[in-house]
């Protein structure tokens, strides 16, 4: 029983020093990730009284604007941008090919005992 007092709080000091570690890892964290809000829990299911209301309300028809030409969609720069690239790759020349020189075969002279030679001395066992 003497000793129970000791052990307590040691075990009380190390769990408190583990959680307030986890709250300084939590800090550091929501400085990393500032834009991001915590995710709330999901409910599958309402409330009943969210069913209600849910029914009741009409469905709202979403007009969507329909365009004939991709133009519409973007702007004049990238129009504009899209032309310039199209004409200034026609305007690009092919680089022509540079001919390969071909160049005369030398005789050299192989002497297989001189090679078999050469590679004992590179080879040597060396003990």
């Amino acid at each position: 029983m003497e000793n129970f007092l000791p052990v307590l709080l040691i075990v009380g000091g190390a769990i408190y020093k583990i959680y307030s570690e986890y709250k300084k890892e939590q800090e550091k964290a929501r400085h990393r990730k500032p834009n991001i809000p915590p995710t709330p829990p999901v409910t599958t299911i309402p409330p009943p009284v969210m069913r209600e209301t849910m029914k009741a309300k009409p469905a709202i028809p979403v007009v969507k604007k329909q365009s004939n030409t991709k133009v519409d969609l973007y702007p004049e720069e990238v129009a504009r941008v899209r032309e310039q690239k199209k004409t200034t790759k026609s305007q690009h020349k092919e680089v022509p090919s540079l001919e390969l020189e071909v160049l005369k075969e030398q005789e050299m002279a192989f002497d297989l005992r001189q090679a078999i030679i050469q590679s004992a001395i590179l080879e040597r066992p060396y003990k």
